[in-house]
């Protein structure tokens, strides 16, 4: 009997006994479980299965990960351009089918390896996935195309604290889901144009009003990281009497602008299945039809040497993939009508590098409006960490950033540096001010210093060294660890680890500020992260552990000789008391960091990074023919 796959969708680890018992009942014998979430996959081993999380089968920055985004974005690249054609008022549509196909292509990138040691050693595998995406389908698709693994079911999905088979869904998700699958026709809109019988056009119809000096064109996510940057910016026009206004698509963007006093225009519905019938049309003839027909002939072209690329490409069909090309067309509307009523000198897109990014940036391009961006983090010159940026001018935070631009070939015309105004507050930060926040948030002992450690959440060991950096807290009894967690995480991720350091004086938070973590600290401890940069822009000393015997792809603070190496738990000990104590060492890293870090993490340092890109939007810059990065 060939082993078997099947897949349970929209499962938290609260559902785990369900999963467990599915497993057992149905399959029996060997069976494993593996999930796309952490906490899953832990709650599935306390229940005695055999469970194993996707990120820890392949860690991130493992050759197997950096070998998938290399592989989907090359992929995609050749998409884009055997659909280069395919535009609809001056924009290419390319950037619909990329970001629709990318999600996908990384996760059959990395699963096909799993499937076909599932297939090797003949154990039945059940896909236990947190939320829903689209991308399953595929995932189950290519695993039963190739013909390694037969599955009788096409998906199960957990709803209402029990199992349900797909035809138990509503119908609109049976529509639109399953429905890619079977369609194997032509792509067509007739399904769009019935339900468009409801409502009116999405298009943003404005009064031309007074002339605003920068269009800002924002998106942020849960955790609010892509804002952090732009809020001083914000203030900065405020203080300097320009105009801007602030258009977006994401309704978090108005929810954490608003309470700074921030009004924001919200383009709505531009993914509602409802819109004038003749307007659908108008779209249609626009460029929808040269891209049906366009996508025939990609997936003919390719099929033979990208059998997971083609995988994927099976899903560019139906509604849900149609939805996503007329919300381009929508916002590509919308935008035209927002920039003639508004006429602004320049655009700011925040962040870039994402899917959205791009047509903003083309219909500027139509307008010729230069268009600027800034970071919310670090980049490396690898495409699993960089993606692709499509403004003009990139205001870059200092020459790190710069030299992974230059790297991955961009023309350095595009790369200024002008610091990042997230760090802009460094440069008047109080240590009362910043006491008295934390104070109100974490019960510390004010006599015991404070060891930061704020990670990326890359070592799925990682509760075993914040116990050890717990029990040389406790072991020198002057010293509370305070554990940022990251932003982009729920602290339920964190459950082994506050469970490991029971006992010991170390806190977690995660809903805190940053900075006046690092400002109060007399250490940080860091991996990769973002965090390690801030850390030496405050003077703070550093510890950088890294237990999976290869550098990091970025951020190799050791290396450039401002941070201390910990490669092994055992080391910890000694490591807690020298970045304390030991003042060879703090003179040291001490000298490094003035010799290094400013311009190369944050240019000059002085609080004026939102000032410096005011000024480049006031001014414009030069237009380019073509936004790209060299291959």
């Amino acid at each position: 009997m060939k082993p078997q796959v099947h897949m349970i969708v929209g499962v938290s680890p609260s559902a785990a006994g369900i999963v467990a018992d599915y497993a057992t009942k149905l399959l029996g014998g060997r069976t494993r479980i593996i999930s796309n979430d952490r906490a899953l996959a832990k709650a599935l081993r306390d229940l005695g299965s055999d469970a194993v999380a996707l990120p820890d089968l392949i860690p991130i920055n493992s050759e197997l990960d950096l070998s998938a985004y290399a592989a989907s974005y090359a992929f995609i690249e050749r998409v884009g351009k055997l659909l280069g054609s395919c535009v609809y008022r001056g924009v290419a549509l390319s950037g619909a089918v990329e970001a629709w196909l990318f999600n996908t292509l990384i996760l059959l990138e990395k699963s096909a390896p799993v499937l076909a040691d599932i297939a090797a050693s003949h154990e039945h595998a059940v896909f236990a996935m947190a939320g829903w995406e689209h991308s399953y389908l595929a995932l189950w698709d290519i695993a039963h195309q190739e013909g390694r693994i037969a599955s009788d079911d096409l998906c199960l999905s957990l709803e209402s604290g029990r199992l349900a088979p797909w035809s138990a869904f509503s119908e609109r998700r049976i529509e639109t889901y399953v429905d890619a699958i079977h369609d194997a026709g032509p792509l067509t809109c007739a399904r769009l144009v019935r339900a468009g019988r409801r409502a009116g056009r999405h298009a943003v119809h404005q009064e031309a009003g007074p002339r605003v000096t920068t269009l800002f064109f924002l998106r942020t996510n849960e955790y609010v990281l892509y804002l952090k940057p732009i809020v001083p910016l914000l203030k900065e026009f405020r203080k300097n009497g320009e105009s801007y206004s602030v258009v977006t698509v994401d309704p978090l963007v108005v929810k954490n602008l608003d309470p700074v006093g921030v009004e924001s225009l919200l383009l709505e519905n531009l993914s509602d299945d409802s819109s004038d019938p003749e307007h659908l049309r108008l779209l249609h003839a626009g460029g929808l039809h040269r891209l049906e027909k366009a996508l025939e002939t990609v997936h003919s072209q390719l099929k033979a040497s990208s059998p997971v690329g083609t995988a994927a490409l099976r899903y560019c069909s139906g509604d849900v993939f149609q939805r996503r090309v007329l919300e381009d067309m929508r916002l590509v509307d919308a935008l035209i009508d927002v920039i003639r009523a508004q006429r602004p000198r320049s655009v700011m897109i925040a962040p870039d590098a994402i899917p959205t990014a791009r047509v903003v940036a083309a219909v500027a391009a139509r307008f010729e409006l230069p268009t600027v961006t800034t970071l919310a983090g670090s980049v490396s010159s690898s495409i699993r960490h960089m993606g692709v940026y499509y403004a003009d001018t990139i205001a870059v935070a200092g020459e790190d950033d710069r030299d992974a631009f230059l790297a991955a070939g961009y023309d350095p015309q595009r790369l200024v540096p002008t610091g990042s105004p997230m760090l802009d507050s460094i440069a008047n930060a109080s240590q009362v001010v910043d006491r008295a926040y934390v104070s109100e948030r974490i019960p510390l002992d004010p006599s015991k210093r404070i060891v930061l450690i704020a990670s990326s959440q890359l070592d799925p060991k990682e509760s075993t060294w914040i116990r050890a950096f717990g029990q040389a807290a406790r072991r020198r009894a002057d010293v509370e660890i305070v554990v940022k967690c990251h932003p982009n995480y729920p602290l339920e991720r964190y459950a082994d680890s506050i469970d490991a350091a029971k006992g010991l004086p170390v806190h977690f938070i995660r809903d805190i500020d940053l900075h006046p973590l690092l400002n109060l600290s007399s250490a940080v401890i860091t991996d990769y992260s973002h965090a390690g940069k801030e850390a030496l822009l405050f003077g703070k000393p550093l510890i950088v552990f890294n237990f999976t015997g290869t550098p990091y792809p970025t951020n190799r603070y050791d290396e450039l000789g401002v941070a201390l190496l910990v490669t092994d738990v055992s080391e910890i000990d000694s490591a807690m008391d020298r970045i304390i104590e030991d003042e060879t060492l703090l003179a040291r890293l001490e000298r490094r960091r003035t010799e290094v870090v400013v311009n190369r993490f944050n240019y000059r340092n002085d609080g004026r990074a939102s000032e410096r890109i005011l000024q480049l939007l006031r001014n414009g810059t030069r237009r380019r023919s073509e936004v790209r990065a060299a291959s």
